[in-house]
């Protein structure tokens, strides 16, 4: 029995890599090469930037020859309301500022006159009363041809409102200027109202027919329209 040997050939042929018997190698260098030249004729179409000057600028509007016509708004005039206008008058809002300053002077004068202490402990008494006694006094000094009384009130909390904090009083340092606290507020309060009568404070009380006389150096109020 003969050999058969086509088998064998078939097989053969069938393990050889014909596929690389037929692909030709890449060239890396060609086609670097051609790259480059696609990359370079890209670079040299690209359109140059036309210079600045042969820009067109767009024309300036012209302004119209002529005068130029304003247009007047209207103008509205408010009517006052009555019922929301007050009618209080000048010396009448003065008067209530005199009696609330008063009023105020009179507690500065007992609580110093006590060395600002409640049951024998520093109290805020001072603090809390010297800003309302300030805002009145500053509130009331546009209203009078002679405001110096006002001036001295304000001097009065400028010099005593550091002095009777919850620390000053502890420290007991100016124990000793209390009392004259306490007679300074008196005293203004006396040249404020023109008498030292304290009934003169509440607005609807009369002591007698006559009316009180007031001290020379009582404020006179300005004059104005509503006086």
């Amino acid at each position: 029995m003969g050999f058969n040997i086509w088998p064998a050939i078939s097989y053969a042929v069938e393990k050889l890599p014909l596929q690389r018997l037929f692909d030709r190698p890449r060239d890396r260098k060609k086609e670097m090469t051609e790259l480059y030249d696609i990359l370079k004729g890209d670079a040299q179409c690209k359109p140059k930037p036309l210079p600045a000057a042969a820009i067109e600028q767009p024309a300036e509007s012209e302004e119209p020859e002529g005068p130029v016509i304003e247009i007047a708004k209207p103008r509205v005039h408010l009517e006052k309301h009555p019922e929301s206008t007050s009618t209080v008058s000048t010396a009448e809002t003065v008067a209530y500022q005199n009696r609330e300053i008063g009023k105020v002077l009179i507690q500065m004068q007992r609580h110093a006159s006590q060395g600002f202490l409640i049951a024998g402990k520093p109290c805020d008494c001072g603090t809390k009363h010297l800003p309302d006694l300030e805002g009145l006094a500053e509130e009331t000094l546009s209203m009078v041809s002679n405001p110096e009384i006002y001036s001295k009130v304000l001097q009065y909390v400028k010099d005593v409102g550091p002095k009777v904090t919850i620390e000053a009083i502890t420290s007991g340092v100016y124990k000793a200027e209390y009392p004259s606290f306490s007679t300074r507020a008196r005293e203004l309060r006396k040249e404020l109202m023109g008498t030292d009568d304290i009934h003169v404070l509440f607005q609807h009380t009369t002591l007698s027919k006559e009316e009180p006389k007031e001290d020379a150096r009582a404020t006179t109020i300005l004059p104005t329209e509503n006086s």
